[in-house]
C-alpha cells in the first residue's frame, strides 16, 4: 500500500483536480485505490466523484470512537465508486462526512491536539493505515489533505504518506508557505523517508508569460531547495468545473496529468509498473539475460498479477521463445488480464504456425474489445501476416464502432486494400466509395477508388476518378517525407498519368520511383499488388510498368 498525499499550502491551485485524475489514471492501469479526504473544513472530492453511497466519513468515524471508546467497523465509512469510462481498478472513497448538520457540529468539536494528547490519536491514524490495508488492500492510497499549517495538514503529510505532491502557486504566498511544510517532511522528526514531488499550478504557457516564469521557477528553487518536478498549465474551463480528463485525450492539461501519474508510480519502487519498467529498461540497454531474470523476479514476487504474465510474454516473444511467450499470455489471460492478451497469444501462435488456435483467440479479442486504436493495432498485423480473414473481421468490427463517422475512412480503406490484394475489386469498390463520401478530396482514396474501377471494366468512370486524382495530385504537389511512401506515390500517380493519357509525366513518375527505391531498404506498399513488397520487388515492378508506358529503363 502506497499512501500518496496531495497538499497545498492556499486553495485554489487544482489540487484536488490534480487528485481526481490521478486516481482515474491509475485506475486505468488497473490499479485498486483508497481516496481518503482529510480537507475537513472544505471536501472536495464529492464534486468529481458524485455517485458515491451517502455513508458517513472520516468525522464521523472518529466521533464515534471518541463518544464509544471503540474503532467502529470500517465498511460502514466507506462507499465504492461506480467505473467510470475507461478504467479497470476499483475505487474505494472515505469521504469527510455526510455535510449534514450534525457534521459541521462534530467537527467543531474535534479538537485535534486533544485528540493526539489524551485520547491516542496517533495510534488510531496508525490502526486507520492498518485497517484499510487489512480490509481493501488497496495499491495506492490517495489522500486529499487539508491547505495551510494545521494540526490536520502535519497528519497528511508526516504520518500517513509514503510520497507528498505539493501543489502550489508560484507567487510568494504559496512558496514561502510550501518551503516551510516541505521542510517540515524532508526532515520529519518521525525519521520516516518521505517522497516528495514539487507540482506548480497553475503556471501560464504563453509566451508574453516565458520570463516571468522562468524567474519565479529559480525563485521556487530557491526557496524550497530544488527544481520544480513538474507543472500543470492553466486551462481556462477547470476555472469553471471540476473535470477529470481522459488519458491521452491531447490537451495540455490533460497531458500533465499523465506525466504526473507516471512520476507517482515511478517513486513507489514497489508498484508492478515501476518494476516492470526497469526490466523494460535493462532490455533495452541490450542485457537479454539480465532482462530475462528481472522478469523472472517480476512474476515470481507478484504471480497472480496478469500485467507481469502479459509483459514477461511480449518479452519472451522479442526473445524469439515463442512457445513460453503462448504460456505467458495464457497464464495472463486466466488471470482475467486485459482483452489484449487474447489478441497478443494469438500474434503469438502464429509465429508458431498454430494458424488456426491464432484466429480463435483474434476473435474472442474482438468479441470483447471495445478501443479502436487497439483493434486497429492488432488487426494490421494480421492483415500484414497474410491473415485475411480475421483481418476483414477486425476491419469491420471498427466500422461498426465509428458507425459511419470520419474516422471510418481508415478501416474502410483497409478493407478496399485486402479485396484489391485478393483481385476482387467489385468488393473493394463499396468501401473506398464510402471512404469518398466522407473525405472527397483524399488523393489517396480518389485514385484506389478509380483502380478499383479500372480493374472492374468501368472504364470511363475510372478515368474521372483518375483525373481527378490527377489534379489533386498538381494542385498539392504532394512529396511525402517517408521514402518509402514517397516512392508508392510516385507509382501510383505514373498508372494515373497512363490512364488519363499524360505518358510523358507517367514516365518521370516511374524513374523517380525506381531512384526512390533504390535509396531504401524498407519494404514498399504496391500500387499493383496492394501489399507491402521488397524494395527490389518494388523496382523491377516500376521498370514493367515504365516499359509498358514506351520508357527506357535508367542504367542506374
Amino acid at each position: 500500500m502506497y499512501t500518496v498525499t496531495f497538499y497545498s499550502y492556499k486553495g485554489g491551485v487544482g489540487r484536488s483536480m490534480a487528485l481526481a485524475n490521478t486516481a482515474h489514471r491509475l485506475s486505468a492501469k488497473g490499479k485498486k485505490l483508497f481516496l481518503l479526504d482529510f480537507d475537513l473544513e472544505a471536501p472536495g472530492l464529492g464534486t468529481f466523484f458524485k455517485n458515491q453511497v451517502d455513508k458517513p466519513g472520516l468525522v464521523e468515524y472518529i466521533t464515534e470512537y471518541l463518544e464509544n471508546g471503540t474503532i467502529p467497523a470500517l465498511d460502514e465509512f466507506v462507499s465504492e465508486i461506480t467505473p467510470t469510462q475507461g478504467t479497470r481498478g476499483s475505487i474505494l472513497c472515505m469521504r469527510a462526512g455526510k455535510g449534514d448538520d450534525s457534521y459541521q457540529e462534530r467537527l467543531a468539536r474535534l479538537n485535534w491536539k486533544d485528540f493526539y494528547a489524551q485520547n491516542n490519536g496517533f495510534l488510531f491514524v496508525e490502526n486507520l493505515k492498518g485497517a484499510i490495508l487489512a480490509a481493501y488492500a488497496p495499491d495506492y492510497v490517495l489522500v486529499d489533505s487539508r491547505t495551510g499549517l494545521t494540526d490536520v495538514s502535519g497528519i497528511c503529510t508526516l504520518q500517513l504518506p509514503s510520497l507528498v505532491v505539493f501543489v502550489f502557486a508560484l507567487n510568494d504566498q504559496n512558496l514561502d508557505g510550501t518551503a516551510k511544510i516541505y521542510k517540515s517532511v524532508t526532515e520529519n522528526k518521525l525519521n520516516r523517508p518521505i517522497d516528495t514531488l514539487l507540482v506548480a499550478s497553475p503556471v501560464p504557457d504563453l509566451p508574453d508569460y516565458a520570463e516571468i516564469k522562468k524567474q519565479r521557477y529559480l525563485k521556487a528553487k530557491e526557496q524550497i531547495g530544488r527544481d520544480i518536478d513538474l507543472s500543470l498549465p492553466f486551462a481556462p474551463f477547470a476555472a469553471f468545473e471540476e473535470t477529470i480528463l481522459g488519458p491521452r485525450t491531447g490537451t495540455h492539461l490533460s497531458e500533465a496529468y499523465d506525466e504526473l501519474v507516471e512520476k507517482i508510480v515511478d517513486r513507489n519502487k514497489s508498484d508492478v509498473l515501476t518494476l516492470l519498467n526497469e526490466a523494460r529498461r535493462i532490455r533495452k540497454e541490450g542485457d537479454p539475460e539480465r532482462a530475462e531474470a528481472k522478469y523472472r523476479e517480476i512474476v515470481e514476487a507478484f504471480p497472480d498479477n496478469p500485467e507481469t504474465w502479459s509483459n514477461y510474454g511480449v518479452f519472451l516473444r522479442s526473445s524469439r521463445k515463442p512457445q513460453e511467450a503462448c504460456e505467458a499470455f495464457t497464464k495472463a489471460i486466466k488471470l482475467r488480464g486485459g482483452v489484449h492478451n487474447y489478441a497478443e497469444l494469438a500474434i503469438t501462435l502464429l509465429a508458431t504456425g498454430e494458424d488456426h488456435a491464432a484466429r480463435e483467440n483474434f476473435y474472442r479479442f474482438l468479441e470483447q474489445a471495445t478501443g479502436p486504436r487497439q483493434i486497429l493495432t492488432y488487426t494490421e498485423r494480421f492483415d500484414a501476416r497474410g491473415q485475411t480473414e480475421p483481418a476483414i473481421a477486425g476491419y469491420e468490427r471498427l466500422l461498426d464502432i465509428y458507425k459511419g463517422d470520419k474516422r471510418a475512412i481508415e478501416p474502410l480503406v483497409q478493407l478496399g486494400n485486402v479485396y484489391l490484394r485478393l483481385k476482387d475489386p467489385e468488393k473493394a469498390l463499396p468501401f473506398y466509395q464510402q471512404a469518398q463520401e466522407l473525405m472527397p478530396n483524399e488523393l489517396a482514396i480518389t485514385f484506389n477508388l478509380a483502380r478499383a474501377l479500372q480493374l472492374s471494366g468501368a472504364t470511363e468512370r475510372a478515368r474521372v476518378n483518375f483525373e481527378k486524382a490527377v489534379q489533386i495530385y498538381e494542385q498539392t504537389q504532394m512529396v511525402h517525407p517517408v521514402p518509402a511512401r514517397r516512392a508508392n506515390a510516385m507509382e501510383a500517380m505514373g498508372i494515373a498519368y497512363i490512364a488519363v493519357g499524360s505518358t510523358e509525366k507517367a514516365k518521370q513518375n516511374f524513374i523517380s520511383a525506381i531512384e526512390t527505391a533504390a535509396r531504401i531498404s524498407t519494404s514498399i506498399f504496391s500500387a499493383l499488388e496492394y501489399r507491402e513488397i521488397p524494395p527490389a520487388d518494388f523496382i523491377n515492378e516500376a521498370k514493367q510498368l515504365l516499359v509498358q508506358a514506351g520508357g527506357a529503363v535508367p542504367s542506374r
